[in-house]
């Protein structure tokens, strides 16, 4: 039997490489219905997160808002399971 998600370990940094505490990180599209909710960074800037399997839409921003960029995963294609984003400057 094949998973139906995966485990993702998601790390938001700003321009400058530091971790951004209490971004947002949103599954805005996906080949399954997800919830429509957003995840939350730690201090660290890092998060957990089960993606469905296939491709997935990611947004994430800064606790302000700011900062948005989206990016596609491909979930189960047997990538590694760890995603950087590095917010824009808006």
């Amino acid at each position: 039997m094949v998973a139906a998600e995966e485990a993702y370990v998601i790390t938001v940094l700003d321009l400058d490489g530091n971790p951004v505490a209490n971004a947002a990180v949103s599954i805005t599209e996906a080949e399954r219905p997800v919830p429509e909710i957003a995840y939350l960074t730690g201090e660290d800037g890092m998060l957990s997160i089960r993606l469905p399997i296939g491709r997935a839409r990611l947004e994430a921003h800064d606790a302000l808002g700011k900062g948005s960029i989206e990016t596609i995963v491909r979930v189960g294609d047997g990538s590694d399971r760890n995603l950087t984003i590095v917010l824009s400057k808006n």
